[in-house]
């Protein structure tokens, strides 16, 4: 089991952020960041809520080490949640994601069938990934 401290440093890092850009983002201090790290203090509850929210994952991911990012829906409709889940759905079942976050081989097969049923799909998804590659602001 990882401990907290050892995942706080980890996420902090992956977000490219100092001690002192998180202690801001959280309304610490920055030996308060420090003694979560180094696991001699413990984040109060309010400030775990605000460390899931800034790392956007789960508060059970932050305390238990489950790797599980999250997606902010503020302002979604529940319909359009489905339907973003939907897609998520659909592009783990095809390869999609695999394709174009270049995470191993996709399967040939269903590669072939998607451009051959979908050309419509993959021509928007690469212009998208395009975009956010080219204004990585905007992801």
């Amino acid at each position: 089991m990882v401990l907290l401290g050892k995942r706080i440093k980890e996420l902090r890092n992956k977000y490219k952020l100092t001690q002192s850009n998180l202690a801001e983002r959280l309304g610490v201090t920055v030996s308060s960041i420090a003694a979560y790290e180094n696991n001699s203090r413990q984040p109060s509850y309010e400030v775990l809520i605000k460390m899931a929210d800034v790392f956007k994952v789960t508060i059970d991911s932050l305390l238990l080490d489950r790797s599980q990012d999250i997606v902010d829906v503020t302002g979604l409709s529940p319909e359009h949640i489905e339907q973003i889940q939907n897609l998520i759905k659909y592009f783990r079942s095809e390869g999609i994601i695999e394709v174009f976050c270049h995470q191993g081989t996709p399967d040939s097969q269903k590669l072939q069938s998607l451009k051959e049923n979908h050309p419509d799909i993959l021509n928007n998804i690469k212009e998208t990934m395009n975009i956010l590659n080219e204004n990585p602001d905007k992801k």
